[in-house]
């Protein structure tokens, strides 16, 4: 139901349908060649309900698993899931998160009361990589937005996010929030049109000039061109789970 690819677009995971198991492949096998379905491993088994995963730096695997006792933060290295402990987003219902390029903050959607709110976490790590410790995460403000109307994130560039929200009942919108929590109203355009429908994946990458889309819940994908307007594409209707390496 969801797929995460590494940065040299060498490794692909993906959940299962029923959200329980996390899988991984080599794109390639190491003698050459495709790999076939007898390469793919289970890294992660037992869940309850995984969201999409993300991959750092490192090529290490980041998981969080929705479980009956609130989010469950895992990192596979080397194909073995390790638990990692985050305040803030350990125990707590967490709708959604993206993980920087770099591995060094996580960005969640985080439920309380029936209310949504953004938060922030910085990651330590050694020398090697290897993750240290999760600092406790903190607000980050969304001034003159709606926090529950959030249907996805993705990283823009380094230092921001694209958020994707849904102001009314048949319209979307992106916004664009600082990472640093500076971001003003004004801040938050990005010149775009209100998408005349409703969007519900937001598809980009803080690589300079990578192309910012959204797919429908019909299959269909839509850019953002240099006039604010959203276009209609070449790619195929039907896409599930359209990703950036």
């Amino acid at each position: 139901r969801s797929l995460a690819v590494d940065l040299p677009a060498q490794h692909v995971a993906g959940v299962t349908g029923d959200g329980t198991r996390v899988l991984e492949a080599d794109k390639d096998r190491s003698s050459g060649g495709p790999a076939t379905l007898a390469d793919v491993q289970t890294v992660y088994s037992g869940g309850t309900s995984v969201l999409r995963p993300a991959y750092d730096l490192y090529g290490q695997m980041w998981l969080v698993d929705r479980t009956r006792s609130g989010a469950r933060l895992s990192v596979v290295r080397a194909g073995e899931a390790a638990p990692v402990t985050a305040p803030g987003l350990t125990g707590r219902e967490v709708v959604r998160f993206v993980l920087s390029r770099d591995g060094t903050r996580i960005v969640a959607q985080v439920r309380e009361g029936g209310q949504d709110r953004l938060v922030v976490s910085r990651v330590e790590r050694d020398a090697k990589g290897r993750v240290r410790s999760v600092l406790t995460a903190r607000p980050l403000p969304l001034e003159g937005a709606d926090a529950n109307s959030i249907r996805d994130l993705a990283w823009r560039t380094p230092g921001s996010l694209a958020v994707l929200s849904r102001p009314s009942d048949g319209t979307s919108q992106v916004l664009i929030v600082k990472i640093d929590g500076s971001s003003t109203p004004e801040d938050l355009s990005t010149d775009a049109e209100l998408f005349r429908d409703q969007a519900v994946r937001l598809v980009t990458s803080p690589s300079i000039g990578s192309p910012l889309y959204i797919r429908t819940a019909g299959g269909q994908m839509f850019s953002l061109a240099a006039s604010g307007r959203w276009t209609g594409t070449s790619i195929e209707p039907g896409l599930g789970t359209p990703t950036f390496p």
